[in-house]
């Protein structure tokens, strides 16, 4: 079993950028998720952000300014348009032996424009992705709760980790909404989780961050076992 820290934060509104940067350090995370990083102030970079905490940018997504900064190993990242100005970031994260998957989400748009994204959310190069075997996260900026009307079928496939529906992430001066959630799959078990609300997150952006430390279960142990259960002969106790 491994543990990581992974930070979602939306820049939505950034007004002060040296608050975003500070907290960011602060929580010394393996993985940072980042939704509209265009929203940096002017003569703000990623590059400077990264070079602040001391990171790596694994990847900056085409699709909604998503971005992805790591302590850690990352493979196989790829961007989707979800359309309607809405994105997807998909990436496969190594922390010591295990793998997992991280979908980094930013949601865009009126209802319609909803269902159309999570409907290719829900596509076979996302979430139907053969990939799905193992460990998975996703998180980001799910808007609000129109997104838990118009997606049961996400729910019964995902587990969800964080925060609980009364911690809210926006807006970040008097927080009512959990947009930014997190949910999971595969052998990923939360240790610990909560949102910043402190008055420096505050005036970082109009969302508050969500860190969470997660343990990533190595499932390939039981997929041996099962394969192994299958083929032990009548009589004789596989376990």
């Amino acid at each position: 079993m491994t543990t990581i820290r992974i930070i979602s934060y939306n820049l939505q509104g950034c007004h002060d950028s040296g608050a975003v940067f500070q907290l960011i350090d602060h929580y010394h995370a393996d993985y940072v998720a980042l939704q509209n990083i265009q929203d940096l102030p002017h003569g703000q970079t990623l590059e400077a952000l990264a070079a602040f905490c001391g990171m790596d940018i694994a990847s900056q997504g085409e699709t909604r300014n998503l971005a992805l900064l790591s302590r850690r190993p990352v493979k196989m990242i790829q961007t989707y348009d979800l359309g309607y100005g809405a994105g997807c970031m998909r990436a496969e994260l190594i922390a010591d032996d295990k793998r997992c998957l991280l979908y980094n989400v930013c949601l865009h748009g009126g209802v319609y424009k909803r269902w159309v994204q999570i409907r290719r959310l829900h596509g076979p190069d996302l979430l139907n992705h053969h990939q799905l075997s193992l460990p998975t996260i996703v998180l980001g900026d799910f808007l609000d709760v129109i997104w838990m009307v118009g997606s049961l079928r996400f729910h019964k496939q995902m587990t969800p980790l964080s925060p609980p529906f009364y911690q809210g992430t926006y807006p970040a001066f008097f927080p009512l909404f959990a947009r930014d959630k997190a949910y999971g799959k595969n052998g990923i078990v939360v240790e610990n989780s909560f949102v910043d609300r402190s008055e420096r997150a505050r005036s970082g952006s109009r969302h508050l961050p969500l860190i969470m430390d997660v343990m990533i279960v190595d499932n390939r142990i039981a997929l041996k076992n099962k394969k192994m259960s299958k083929a032990a002969p009548a009589g004789v106790f596989s376990g």
